[in-house]
C-alpha cells in the first residue's frame, strides 16, 4: 500500500483487522 505508519499504529491495526473504528480513529491521528 505504500503507508508507513508508526510502530504502534501498525501494531493496534493488526490486532484489530476488522475494526473500522479502531482503523479510522489511529489513522485520523496521523494524516496522509
Amino acid at each position: 500500500m505504500g503507508l508507513k505508519p508508526p510502530l504502534e499504529v501498525y501494531q493496534v491495526l493488526k490486532a484489530h483487522p476488522e475494526d473500522p473504528h479502531f482503523q479510522c480513529s489511529l489513522w485520523h491521528l496521523y494524516p496522509l
